[in-house]
């Protein structure tokens, strides 16, 4: 017979009753640990633990055999319990685990093969893991805590003396049983054999077993503890003694009860019976009280004189200081951190002094009442005897303080005055006599002596005195308001003399000069003269502290008055020179930030004209303003368009300039020509209006004037140079001209011959860059008012907007390296006036929705190829590259690199000749293509390499794809036809590069656009979508990224999305910019 054919009731035969039974209980009580079955000897091992762990071996090969190193298996050589209840537990592990029958013999293995054997061996090994797991799940209390019978504790608390190495300390000792209780000799050992739930003999006649007895439940969680403090006793041994074995775990009986648990232990113990030994008595309880001043202490009149603090009942009292705790008798208080320090301070009294009763001189009384008896009531009960009460005196602190002026010292005196009874604070009174004990408010006075004791006072017998002028301004402007709500303070008028007057604070005078271009800032001071105002503002220039007036009177430079107008005059550059004039001139756009700091600072300090106050309206709120728009004006403005409007018109007004920043296909153009059309209608003004746009929308400007405001004289400025040369130099120009970039760089020399009335710069990026030779001619223009059209004033940097504003309104923002550290959120403050930015979803309800996806495609086998080789190619080129010469000197480089990976995930014949493969990519396009013109769908398809639209031009010529195509090379009439063609309903594709077709055209006949390749920046892509989604589209527009899936064109969508800066912050909702890419991103793509 093996183990597989084995049942309960023959394991049971195998043994006698009682050994069965013991087995039993031992395989029930979960004492069977670590089974383990070998199969290729087919060996069950185990452990079983009893009074000691023993190990058994049970052989299942043609029969069973068993071995346990147990004494009574070696000494009757029959199988014992430890063999009983393993089988059992094999027999439960094997129905648990549903394990199959072993191989019947050696034979069967040798026959099979390795992979066979080798299987065979896993599976069995992972059968015992099961078995071996599955021990786990069995819950000693839940399988025998129903038959165990509950055991009597007895629990014994006693005091171990300390030494002047260990602390005194309460340890733990115990005697367990059932009719009777036994004394635990060894208590560590005990608690680790109930925690290992192991027998533990007592005498022959009692062996404690945990599966017949049990703990109570009160007394297995008093266990618990100690089973935790044994870790801690063991520890302290280590650090208070590690070599005197006798010291501190000496007595093997008993345990220290450590810091940590003797709130808990005390709180178990507390209410039950117990034996607690102090000195010669015993308790059957201990109490555990808190937030209680369990001591008792006497102020009393003193035998001969004076007065005593009686201690003695401190003596009665055991201080545990390594636990937190005083006790008297078996009565425990928990006392805290600062009660235990009081505490010892006056045990250390009582030793030093050797006798519980402190003198206390009349002259210490006073101090002791005052200082001393706060402190000792939070941690006692302190009597104070009827004949001391009646001579102490509650009253409230009146501190005063007298200053006066003698030349050019001030002297000080100092009155603590409780009731009619004064105080110097300077001079010890060793006199009480008979006087009532004062009980002073000693935390007020020390508070106004820390004062007093950190400024630059000095003393002499005469008491407190202050000289010279740096040290008497200290005094007056510094010391004096810190103690002002602590004190009474009397200045005598030759004191008040040196303080400046409420009144005579600095006001500043703010009003627009008649001819409103520029602001009128004056400082004035009432009292002051002029001269001395003067010299005022140039200590406040020099940053001094103060300024004395020729009366002596010191005026506070570093008052919030004074600091404001030191942040105008940093703030605006205001030169040390104009300060000598009674108004200083600041430009007009400067009011904003001018009544911001004002309010923010000084608030009613500051004097407003009345038409200061109409400006700031105006600018604030253009709303309110009605300005008409002209008749001639052959369009009807949305509501947006006609705030757009009103708000150029209030800036103009003031020949101030701004950034129209609404997002594309809003109408920019329109608002613009309104504003124009304006300046027109109402003066008789010949200067005309000068309009820059790039190259491919002059045209389009030309046809907006003649759709919206025909009755303008416009006249186009490109072509060759003869003919820009007879338009500029006619003695009567157009009233509008219109240029691009380019031909305005090339014929500076001609327009700054003339002035114009209005300067409208569209696409206004193009001058983000103010290196440039057109950022610089655009700056020469001589213009009244100017303004930036613009969907994106900021793409890659906030150095951008810089550089517009530059045109815009000139100085506005300071030298660049200066506006670089200007926060955000002040340049955001900066500019709101002067820039107007909406974005269609809050101003265009009507239009349809622009769903935006991702398609994704897969490289051709060949693609794939050509792009991990290059890619691999790239990867070591740039880390070699960078550790060489630095990421700055090889950026070009990588960057030509990302390139070549961006045009292989495109078409790899973009730049690999002879390439005969296809793309993924191309063919995804084309299918989306033919989708898209059976479904009725009209398609703007965008690429930045204009190859790649010549090769999706090529296939769409040969599958007979009628369409457009626009790029750099198109002449910018021809583009006007094309666009006019498409929306008109001709052609289903129109191909566009994207730098040449992401600004100024209106192409609302398309619902799709195909994004082919990605770009860095996004503003640039949102562009390109705007050219369908705009005012007039009656279609939902879906926009469709086109990204090869597993390239660098996932990692730029990402980067595009990790680094999309929130430059609403700076600009306002909706406008988004990418920083450029720095080291960190090359190696994000490439995965350096």
């Amino acid at each position: 017979m093996n183990i597989d054919q084995l049942t309960k009731s023959e394991i049971k035969r195998m043994f006698t009753t009682t050994t069965y039974q013991r087995g039993l209980k031992y395989y029930k009580s979960g004492r069977v640990r670590n089974l383990y079955y070998d199969p290729i000897n087919y060996k069950w091992s185990a452990e079983v633990r009893g009074t000691h762990t023993y190990e058994v071996e049970i052989v299942d090969d043609d029969g069973i055999s068993y071995n346990c190193d147990c004494p009574a298996f070696s000494e009757y050589w029959g199988p014992c319990k430890h063999i009983a209840a393993v089988l059992l537990k094999i027999h439960e592990s094997k129905k648990r685990a549903n394990i199959p029958a072993k191989i019947k013999s050696l034979s069967d293995l040798n026959r099979s093969s390795e992979q066979d054997r080798q299987a065979q061996y896993m599976k069995e090994l992972t059968n015992s893991f099961i078995q071996t797991i599955s021990t786990f799940s069995l819950n000693f209390d839940q399988t025998v805590q129903k038959n165990r019978k509950p055991l009597m504790v007895d629990w014994i608390i006693e005091v171990k003396k300390g030494s002047y190495r260990l602390p005194k300390t309460l340890a733990v000792e115990m005697k367990v049983g059932l009719n009777r209780t036994y004394v635990v000799k060894k208590i560590k050992e005990f608690l680790k054999a109930v925690d290992q739930k192991v027998q533990y003999s007592f005498t022959a006649k009692y062996s404690y077993d945990p599966i017949e007895q049990m703990f109570t439940e009160q007394d297995q969680e008093i266990i618990d503890l100690l089973i935790e403090a044994i870790k801690y006793d063991e520890l302290y041994k280590e650090i208070y003694d590690p070599y005197d074995q006798s010291s501190y775990s000496r007595e093997e009986r008993s345990i220290s009860i450590p810091p940590m648990l003797i709130d808990q232990l005390l709180a178990k113990f507390e209410g039950r019976t117990i034996h607690f030994q102090k000195d010669k008595h015993v308790y059957n309880q201990i109490k555990v009280i808190s937030n209680q001043h369990p001591l008792s202490l006497k102020l009393d009149k003193g035998v001969d004189n004076g007065f005593q603090l009686d201690l003695s009942q401190l003596l009665s009292w055991e201080f545990w200081d390594f636990y937190g705790y005083i006790s008297k008798k078996n009565y425990f208080y928990k006392i805290s951190p600062e009660q235990e320090k009081i505490i010892e301070e006056l045990k250390n009294m009582i030793s030093r002094m050797r006798t519980p009763i402190l003198p206390i001189a009349d002259d210490q009384i006073e101090p002791f009442v005052s200082q001393v008896v706060p402190v000792i009531e939070k941690t006692s009960k302190l009597k104070i005897t009827d004949h001391v009460a009646s001579q102490i005196v509650k009253l409230p602190l009146h501190a005063k303080m007298y200053v006066d002026r003698i030349d050019n010292i001030l002297t000080i005196s100092i009155e603590f005055c409780y009731g009619k009874h004064k105080i110097d604070p300077f001079v010890v009174n060793s006199d009480r006599t008979n006087g009532p004990i004062i009980m002073r408010q000693t935390g007020k006075e020390e508070e106004i002596m820390d004062i007093i004791e950190s400024a630059s006072l000095k003393y002499n017998r005469a008491g407190l005195y202050v000289e010279g002028e740096e040290g008497i301004f200290e005094f007056l402007y510094e010391t004096l308001p810190q103690l002002e709500e602590k004190m009474e303070i009397y200045l005598t008028q030759a004191v008040k003399s040196l303080l400046l007057p409420e009144k005579s604070t600095p006001t500043v005078n703010i009003d627009v000069n008649s001819t409103e271009n520029w602001l009128e800032v004056g400082f004035d001071m009432e009292d002051v003269n002029r001269q001395e105002i003067e010299h005022i503002l140039q200590s406040v220039v020099e940053k001094k502290r103060y300024y004395r007036l020729n009366n002596g009177a010191f005026v506070n430079l570093q008052s919030e008055e004074f600091q404001t107008v030191q942040q105008i005059v940093h703030e605006f550059q205001i030169n040390p020179r104009q300060l000598q004039d009674e108004t200083i001139p600041l430009p007009i756009f400067r009011g904003i930030q001018l009544d911001e700091m004002l309010q923010n600072d000084l608030g009613s300090g500051a004097k407003y004209g009345n038409q200061f106050r109409r400006l700031l309206h105006h600018l604030k709120h253009p709303e309110d303003l009605d300005f008409s728009v002209p008749d001639t004006l052959l369009a009807d403005l949305r509501d947006y368009q006609y705030n757009g409007f009103q708000w150029m018109k209030t800036l103009a007004g003031f020949k101030l300039g701004g950034i129209l920043a609404d997002e594309m296909g809003l109408g920019k153009t329109v608002q613009a020509i309104a504003l124009i059309l304006s300046s027109f209608s109402e003066s008789e003004s010949t200067k005309p209006a000068l309009i820059v746009a790039p190259a491919s929308l002059v045209y389009n400007w030309k046809n907006e004037f003649q759709k919206f405001a025909p009755i303008l004289d416009v006249a186009v400025v490109i072509g060759l140079p003869q003919e820009r040369q007879d338009i500029l130099q006619n003695d009567h120009l157009p009233q509008v001209l219109i240029t691009s970039y380019p031909t305005l760089r090339q014929d500076i020399d001609k327009y700054l011959e003339n002035q114009f009335s209005t300067f409208i710069l569209d696409e206004a990026q193009s001058i983000k860059n103010h290196t440039t030779k057109t950022a610089k001619a655009v700056r020469q223009i001589n213009a009244e008012t100017c303004f930036a059209l613009t969907g994106t004033p900021i793409e890659n940097s906030v150095d951008e907007l810089w550089s517009i504003f530059q045109r815009v309104i000139p100085n506005f923002f300071p030298p660049l390296t200066r506006f670089r550290r200007i926060e955000p959120e002040k340049i955001a403050k900066m500019i709101r006036p002067f820039l107007l930015r909406r974005v269609k979803k809050d101003v265009l309800k009507e239009l349809p929705d622009k769903i935006e996806s991702i398609n994704y495609s897969d490289l051709t086998k060949p693609q794939k190829e050509l792009y991990l080789a290059y890619l691999e190619r790239i990867r070591t080129e740039a880390a070699e590259s960078i550790q060489k010469n630095g990421f700055e000197r090889s950026k070009i480089k990588i960057l030509a690199g990302l390139t070549r990976l961006r045009q292989i995930c495109c078409h790899p014949s973009l730049f690999v000749d002879n390439y005969q493969g296809d793309s993924g990519k191309l063919d995804q396009l084309m299918e989306m293509i033919e989708n898209g013109r059976e479904n009725g769908r009209r398609m703007l398809v965008f690429s930045q390499f204009t190859s790649m639209l010549a090769i999706i031009r090529e296939r769409l010529e040969q599958a007979g794809v009628k369409f457009f195509y626009l790029d750099g090379q198109t002449k910018p009439k021809e583009r006007v036809d094309m666009v006019d063609c498409f929306n008109a309903g001709e052609g289903d594709v129109f191909l566009i590069s994207l730098k040449a077709g992401n600004t100024g055209l209106n192409l609302t006949g398309a619902d799709t656009v195909i994004l082919y390749d990605l770009w860095w920046n996004p503003a640039v892509e949102d562009q390109a979508a705007g050219r369908a989604h705009r005012i007039g589209q009656k279609r939902v527009v879906q926009v469709i990224r086109l990204i090869t899936q597993g390239t660098i064109e996932e990692k730029m969508y990402e980067l595009q999305q990790n680094k999309k800066e929130l430059i609403d912050t700076v600009i306002q909702a909706g406008e988004e910019g990418i920083a450029k890419l720095t080291e960190e991103d090359i190696k994000e793509i490439l995965n350096l």
